[in-house]
């Protein structure tokens, strides 16, 4: 099995068990009770999926990717000057009691790299 094929697979997963509403939860095999969402996983899938799509052609990645970054924009997004991030409801992991759904730097990041890859204006540095 090679690389694509493995990320593939990952990606079918994810894909699989996005919730209705779009938030991806910090597991998603975690128990109902406490929910926790992860909107960095969200931003880091998009990019992922439109990287897949590049390679593969398969237009279901870079839909999925757009699914996401909607939903971060609308619900989980503030882009006012009085914050220091862009993402809200970041997670570091489920039992780390102190990075819950806060704002993490590198969610921006993500989050910004997916926009711009969709409008064909990323800066390629991986």
């Amino acid at each position: 099995m090679d690389f694509l094929d493995t990320a593939e697979k990952i990606a079918s997963f994810f894909i699989d068990h996005i919730p209705a509403d779009g938030h991806i939860p910090v597991d998603f095999l975690q128990p109902e009770k406490p929910h926790i969402e992860d909107s960095t996983a969200a931003a880091i899938a998009a990019c992922g999926f439109i990287e897949l799509e590049k390679h593969t052609g398969k237009g279901i990645y870079v839909d999925t990717a757009i699914r996401l970054l909607r939903t971060l924009d609308a619900d989980r997004a503030d882009y006012s000057a009085e914050t220091d991030n862009i993402l809200r409801k970041c997670t570091g992991s489920y039992h780390g009691a102190k990075d819950r759904e806060v704002g993490f730097v590198y969610a921006d990041y993500y989050y910004i790299e997916a926009l711009l890859k969709l409008l064909g204006k990323a800066i390629e540095i991986w």
